[in-house]
């Protein structure tokens, strides 16, 4: 059984305040790095927290909503600055896959290129030696998916 370390980045929604980034949460176990949500700030708030911006990091966006995506392309630019080997595995549902392509499109490569974008099916769509992640449709105020670690 993998032993989770969870620290949370950021908990506001729409804006930051003081002391509060916006929505994002850090998972790690020995063998995996992951990212529910990637608001702004969230790149600070690892520095912060110690976590070790390098290898690989799985990123789900659990929806469309701006505050949910917008730091992962800060995130990109540093990584691919401190950590140029590393790789942001970001997956999410169709809709939202677009959005994040789209503005993806308008930075320039060398920045952002350890990016990849993965759309999530419902059920398993990432396991490894001790860990499996799921997917489960949401009904917020757009397509959402709520996402199960085992």
């Amino acid at each position: 059984m993998a032993l989770y370390t969870i620290t949370f980045l950021g908990t506001m929604a729409y804006r930051p305040t003081e002391s509060r980034t916006l929505v994002s949460t850090y998972v790690g176990t020995d063998d995996m790095h992951l990212m529910v949500d990637c608001g702004e700030g969230a790149q600070s708030r690892m520095v912060q927290a110690g976590i070790t911006l390098g290898g690989e990091i799985i990123v789900f966006v659990s929806h469309k909503h701006a505050e949910h995506f917008l730091g992962l392309f800060g995130l990109a630019i540093t990584m691919r600055v401190m950590a140029p080997e590393a790789r942001l595995r970001v997956f999410a549902e169709s809709e939202t896959l677009a959005r994040l392509q789209t503005v993806a499109k308008a930075l320039d490569d060398r920045f952002v290129g350890g990016l990849t974008f993965e759309p999530f099916r419902e059920g398993v769509f990432y396991e490894n030696k001790t860990s499996t992640l799921q997917a489960f449709p949401l009904q917020h105020l757009v397509p959402s998916a709520l996402l199960l670690l085992n």
